[in-house]
């Protein structure tokens, strides 16, 4: 049994073409809408009866918090839970973790944050924590060397006091 096609659709070269397009096609949509997603705020409810919000840029009222000359946000989230406001913002950058942590030795305090417990090991180059507080939060500072792709990631978790 014969059918009978259009004579564009008989032509293979039309044919693979025309599959090409829409494999493309998908591709591209697929690409997008993963992009729109990931920039979205995204909330997701906890088992602790507290919402978190996520989001590759800084979420609504996060701390004020001296941010290391040349770093960008890599991940934002808020939690709220019995109607406190933790923060975790992540930042990535292209330096040492010791210049890093110095970094934040010094300038700190400018911002009214206090160093409540240095480093246990200040010549760590992979990693070293740094405890903080303010009027308003508790703050971990990790500072943390990315082995994968040679930046390093600075984490600042804030937990209200």
């Amino acid at each position: 049994m014969v059918m009978n096609y259009p004579k564009l659709f008989q032509n293979k070269i039309v044919m693979i073409l025309v599959l090409s397009f829409l494999v493309v096609a998908a591709f591209s949509l697929s690409i997008l809408i993963r992009q729109e997603q990931s920039l979205k705020s995204v909330p997701m409810v906890e088992k602790k009866d507290g919402v978190i919000e996520m989001k590759k840029a800084l979420v609504d009222g996060a701390p004020v918090f001296p941010i290391f000359p040349d770093s960008a946000i890599h991940k934002s989230y808020k939690k709220t839970v019995d109607e406190k406001m933790e923060f975790l913002v992540i930042y990535e950058v292209d330096e040492e973790v010791p210049v890093i942590v110095s970094w934040y030795n010094k300038n700190a305090a400018v911002s009214g944050w206090t160093v409540v417990q240095n480093s246990d090991f200040p010549d760590a180059k992979d990693e070293q924590i740094l405890l903080l507080r303010n009027n308003k939060y508790n703050l971990t500072l990790v500072v943390k060397d990315n082995e994968t792709d040679g930046k390093t990631l600075i984490s600042t978790e804030f937990l209200p006091l």
